[in-house]
């Protein structure tokens, strides 16, 4: 049986609504953490990096859920090879 896409490792990006502090990014995996926030807006965190598989991803935002975050959207990057799937949800 042919490994599906759910048990690949790939690299992916998190936004959520709010601010997560650096401490965070060895919690969630070692993930990239860029917030940004304009004058009078709220905070916006991207968490980017490579996650083992569906299960992983399943776990990162599970934290990130019971921490109150709003997820805003979820993607999954081209591979390192530049192949691979991109799609969003959002």
């Amino acid at each position: 049986m042919a490994a599906s896409l759910a048990d690949e490792r790939a690299q992916y990006q998190i936004r959520v609504q709010g601010r997560l502090e650096p401490l965070w990014a060895a919690r969630l995996g070692d993930l990239t953490l860029d917030v940004r926030q304009g004058k009078g807006q709220t905070a916006v965190t991207d968490l980017t990096g490579w996650i083992l598989d569906q299960a992983a991803l399943m776990g990162v935002l599970g934290q990130l859920y019971s921490l109150g975050l709003t997820i805003l959207s979820v993607e999954r990057l081209e591979d390192e090879l530049g192949g691979g799937a991109r799609g969003a949800i959002r």
